[in-house]
């Protein structure tokens, strides 16, 4: 963290039926200075081995908000741009959690609605009252919920009504029991806010395509290259948070 190697990219989302781009999600690399660019699953499980997890998912959430808004003031049409954060089961842990998260909310100024904070179904069982708890007063705040990688634990979507979660996102058995057989993917967020595939090989994909389209829900989203956009946000296709 003293060197300041970490360094955020962000994924677009767009509404597969328009276009429209309707948020990112924050995604965070280490800028290695022999090595160059390396991805979360190289260093993220160490991290998650000692407290300096905590130190990189605070960075990322105050780095993530603020980068936000500082899209929303400059481009008002894009006010309700969503920013998707990942948080870690120790994140979650936490007894401050919920106040971490309200200050960096306060501070940095951003809409409480267009902040999604993504939690992986595994880490919601490991310690479920207490996970219920801290997101029901997240929603109270105004944050939105997505629960990632559904599916890849042993809770099933009717377990899944307990949570009070915004959306989710489909590993891709679960996605394919749900919509039955079709073109691969690495999973789909569902929920008030749509689908969005997940995972590296989504990452990759420029435009979303007609494959990622949800067959079982009435709207969906797809992602594009990370740091990169089509157009509708010129400027993110530069933008790299230090």
């Amino acid at each position: 963290m003293a060197s300041e190697e970490f360094v955020l990219h962000f994924q677009p989302i767009f509404e597969i039926a328009t276009g429209r781009m309707v948020g990112v999600e924050s995604l965070i690399r280490w800028n290695h200075p022999t090595r160059g660019m390396v991805w979360p699953g190289e260093f993220i499980p160490t991290a998650e081995a000692s407290d300096l997890i905590l130190d990189i998912g605070r960075w990322v959430l105050e780095r993530s908000c603020a980068q936000a808004k500082e899209w929303h003031d400059r481009w008002p049409a894009l006010s309700d741009l969503e920013i998707s954060i990942n948080v870690s089961g120790r994140q979650l842990e936490q007894p401050d959690f919920v106040d971490q998260v309200t200050e960096i909310v306060r501070t940095s100024g951003i809409d409480p609605t267009t902040v999604i904070l993504e939690v992986t179904e595994t880490t919601l069982l490991q310690n479920t009252a207490d996970a219920i708890a801290k997101l029901e007063a997240l929603r109270a705040l105004g944050v939105g919920v997505a629960i990632d990688d559904f599916g890849t634990g042993y809770s099933s979507l009717s377990y899944l009504q307990r949570f009070p979660a915004t959306a989710i996102k489909l590993g891709a058995g679960e996605r394919d029991r749900v919509d039955g057989p079709g073109p691969p993917a690495d999973g789909h967020r569902r929920g008030r806010r749509g689908a969005v595939p997940d995972g590296p090989a989504a990452e990759a994909s420029l435009q979303p395509g007609p494959g990622l389209l949800p067959r079982a829900a009435g709207s969906g989203r797809g992602p594009g290259a990370a740091a990169g956009g089509t157009g509708q946000l010129p400027p993110l296709a530069a933008v790299r948070v230090e």
